[in-house]
């Protein structure tokens, strides 16, 4: 077995196993933030007593009825409410609003799932804020690993899935790759972070012992002595090939290659084919205008063509035409996520485009998310044909 320490950021890596791809690592858990929420207006509730401070730890509004109120930005400035509308404080020029709850209660925002560890709110604009959830990585994979894969799959599949997870985490918040106020975003945007407060006794069981049995074991990369952390992507199915890092996000891994995957086509047939969906072509412009004002000059898009596709068939970019005669490139997974809804859902970028006179159809679609790295089918199947968490993590790494 091969053994190395790896320096990185105050944390030392302790390698378990070195593979030809990427290996096995032990890594102290640091603490991780995430953004949970943006935007203008927030209800916050509090399990036991709920109290706001401003950046000097002075007290904003006193308590609240049923420890519950609304938190919005007018004007650059900060106002409290009660849920009826009755302000307890305004006027704040703070550009930090601490947000505690006592007894180490969890927070609930809107009627969402609660939150535990520490929250701050912050402004990013004069009418926007964040809410910052800072909190360690392995309870923060204790709501992510449930959230991006079933309890109910083989603990093999888990037990890898939190490795990705946790390589993924770290890798964010060493790398500050979003922003210097937060780690990761809350959404798909990073990982879904759904916290175990609802769920059953049995799947928190069972979500603890994947992320326990893997505890502090993160992959990495690169040359002998010198690996480092990489962005441990992963995807619902990649259809019957991973797709390359490079390809999608325009950067590169040695790890992050497409290969061929054998194995999501027996774990879930709708995530390996998905039916033809249609979209109006002028909600098809609509909804990129909305995602991308930088394509507001071509005016109505009246043309969409395959610029360019991967050797198996997945498209990578589309050429954009409108109608005031210009024209302009778009990522596939950023046409795709812009143009997806939850009424047609175009859930991969491996399809055939066809003009179908008023809509466009999306037509032979494989595969579900970006197919970059781990197959999460894939990876189930695998578990339930015996193998182990290691082959699972090689096979995609």
């Amino acid at each position: 077995m091969t053994k190395y320490r790896f320096w990185f950021v105050a944390a030392v890596l302790t390698c378990l196993m070195l593979t030809s791809s990427s290996a096995l690592a032990f890594v102290s858990p640091p603490d991780i933030r995430i953004a949970i929420f943006q935007g203008q207006r927030l209800q916050i509730q509090g399990n036991s007593q709920l109290v706001l401070l401003d950046q000097n730890e002075r007290l904003i509004g006193g308590r609240f009825a049923n420890n519950k109120c609304i938190v919005r930005l007018k004007g650059d400035r900060w106002q409290v409410t009660t849920l009826d509308g009755h302000i307890v404080a305004e006027n704040i020029g703070h550009d930090r609003i601490k947000v505690v709850v006592l007894n180490n209660a969890p927070l609930s925002i809107g009627d969402q799932t609660a939150y535990r560890g520490r929250f701050v709110l912050v402004k990013t604009a004069p009418d926007r804020f964040v809410l910052i959830n800072t909190i360690s990585v392995e309870h923060y994979l204790l709501g992510v690993v449930g959230a991006e894969m079933p309890p109910s799959w083989p603990l093999a599949a888990l037990k890898s899935q939190a490795i990705a997870c946790r390589t993924y985490s770290l890798h964010e918040l060493f790398q500050k790759q979003h922003h210097d106020l937060w780690d990761v975003y809350g959404d798909q945007r990073s990982q879904v972070y759904r916290p175990l407060d609802k769920m059953s006794i049995t799947t928190k069981s069972v979500l603890s012992r994947a992320i326990s049995e893997t505890e502090g074991v993160v992959l990495t990369c690169g040359i002998k002595h010198k690996e480092k952390l990489f962005p441990a992507f992963y995807s619902a199915a990649c259809g019957g090939f991973t797709q390359s890092a490079h390809d999608v996000f325009r950067r590169s891994w040695s790890v992050l290659i497409s290969k061929r995957c054998t194995y999501c086509q027996n774990g879930n047939s709708d995530a390996w084919f998905w039916s033809t969906q249609m979209i109006d072509k002028r909600e098809v412009s609509r909804r990129l205008f909305v995602k991308y004002k930088k394509l507001l000059p071509l005016g109505e898009i009246t043309q969409v063509a395959v610029a360019r596709q991967s050797e198996y068939g997945r498209v990578e970019s589309l050429l954009l035409s409108g109608r005031s005669g210009q024209c302009a490139q778009i990522r596939a997974i950023d046409f795709r996520l812009a143009v997806s809804s939850a009424k047609a859902p175009i859930k991969s970028s491996w399809y055939t485009l066809i003009d179908g006179g008023n809509v466009w159809r999306f037509e032979n679609g494989r595969g579900y998310g970006h197919g970059v790295g781990l197959c999460q089918h894939g990876a189930g199947e695998m578990a339930r044909l015996g193998y182990h968490t290691e082959a699972i993590l090689d096979y995609y790494y």
